[in-house]
């Protein structure tokens, strides 16, 4: 998922295949305006890909995309940020708005079949700056992630419209943090996310081993200056996570796995070439196999290569 002359494109591959764009002529006219598609999940009535600002795209098989439209997608044009996820209890969507900081209200909708979406109304936040970037499905529900004034915060739902908020402790000596990436294997619940110091952003990992009712920090390293976490998934051996650090335009891609989210191993990323900023935007597991879509952006323009 992404996009092509600044329009919502998707691409598809068979096991082993060439990627082929897939978007046709009709569904990028729908969009006048520029967009891309953020984020891609899979359900029980099929795939759903969610973007900014605003589209939301609904497909059978892959293959084939329409446009979703409604509120989901009008309320959608007013974020700077979107994810999705689907389980057995459906899809959940959850959005940043976009405008102040200050702003409280969080974009979190459901659906049970891509047919109809209900906006949920109890965040269990009344006042202050709150903001949901990331969200998971597990066998019970939907976990998602973000902030709330300032401090990392979880949400736990069972049905996707009512959600209860946990905020949790800054890590020491940070003035503020958030968490921007969530994934769940079996009980286990792993958030990832930014922290912000005297000396500079430092990473930072929330672990839940009870399907996300209770929460701990666990020891997660930052290899360099400037760093971020980009990608989270869950995958046979437990957790992958992929981020980057270092100057602006010098930017290193790196990963890190964990058997059981406690605790985290970094390695180095081949694969990306020398020189520009080195980048993984997603990764996905399938079997024993973790897969990345990495990116390298140079002074001559940006290239993507798939990161088995």
């Amino acid at each position: 998922m992404g996009s092509a002359d600044g329009y919502p494109a998707v691409w598809r591959s068979t096991s082993g295949g060439t990627w082929t764009l897939v978007s046709s002529l009709p569904l990028v006219s729908a969009y006048p305006g520029l967009a891309a598609l953020t984020s891609v999940t899979y359900g029980s009535s099929g795939w759903l890909a969610v973007g900014v600002p605003g589209p939301v795209l609904t497909s059978a098989d892959g293959t084939t995309w329409q446009r979703a439209g409604g509120a989901l997608e009008k309320d959608l044009g007013a974020v700077s940020a979107v994810a999705a996820a689907a389980g057995p209890a459906g899809y959940s969507v959850v959005g940043r708005p976009a405008g102040p900081d200050s702003a409280s209200v969080a974009d979190v909708w459901w659906s049970r079949n891509l047919t109809s979406w209900t906006q949920a109304q109890d965040m269990n936040v009344t006042s202050g700056s709150t903001q949901v970037l990331a969200v998971a499905a597990d066998p019970h529900g939907f976990v998602s992630a973000g902030s709330h004034c300032n401090h990392p915060a979880v949400w736990t739902t069972t049905n996707g419209r009512l959600w209860t908020t946990i905020v949790l402790a800054l890590p020491p000596g940070a003035s503020s943090a958030v968490l921007q990436q969530v994934a769940i294997n079996g009980d286990r619940v792993v958030a990832l996310g930014q922290a912000t110091k005297a000396g500079g952003a430092v990473l930072f990992a929330e672990l839940s081993a009870d399907g996300g009712a209770s929460w701990q920090q666990v020891r997660f390293s930052s290899p360099g200056p400037n760093p971020v976490i980009t990608a989270l998934t869950a995958d046979s051996g437990g957790f992958t996570a992929a981020g980057q650090y270092g100057e602006p335009g010098q930017q290193t891609a790196v990963t890190w796995t964990s058997a059981t989210g406690t605790t985290w191993t970094p390695a180095q990323v081949s694969g990306l070439g020398e020189g520009g900023s080195h980048k993984i935007t997603a990764l996905a597991s399938s079997g024993s196999a973790v897969t990345g879509i990495g990116s390298i952006e140079t002074q001559a323009g940006q290239q993507f290569v798939v990161l088995p």
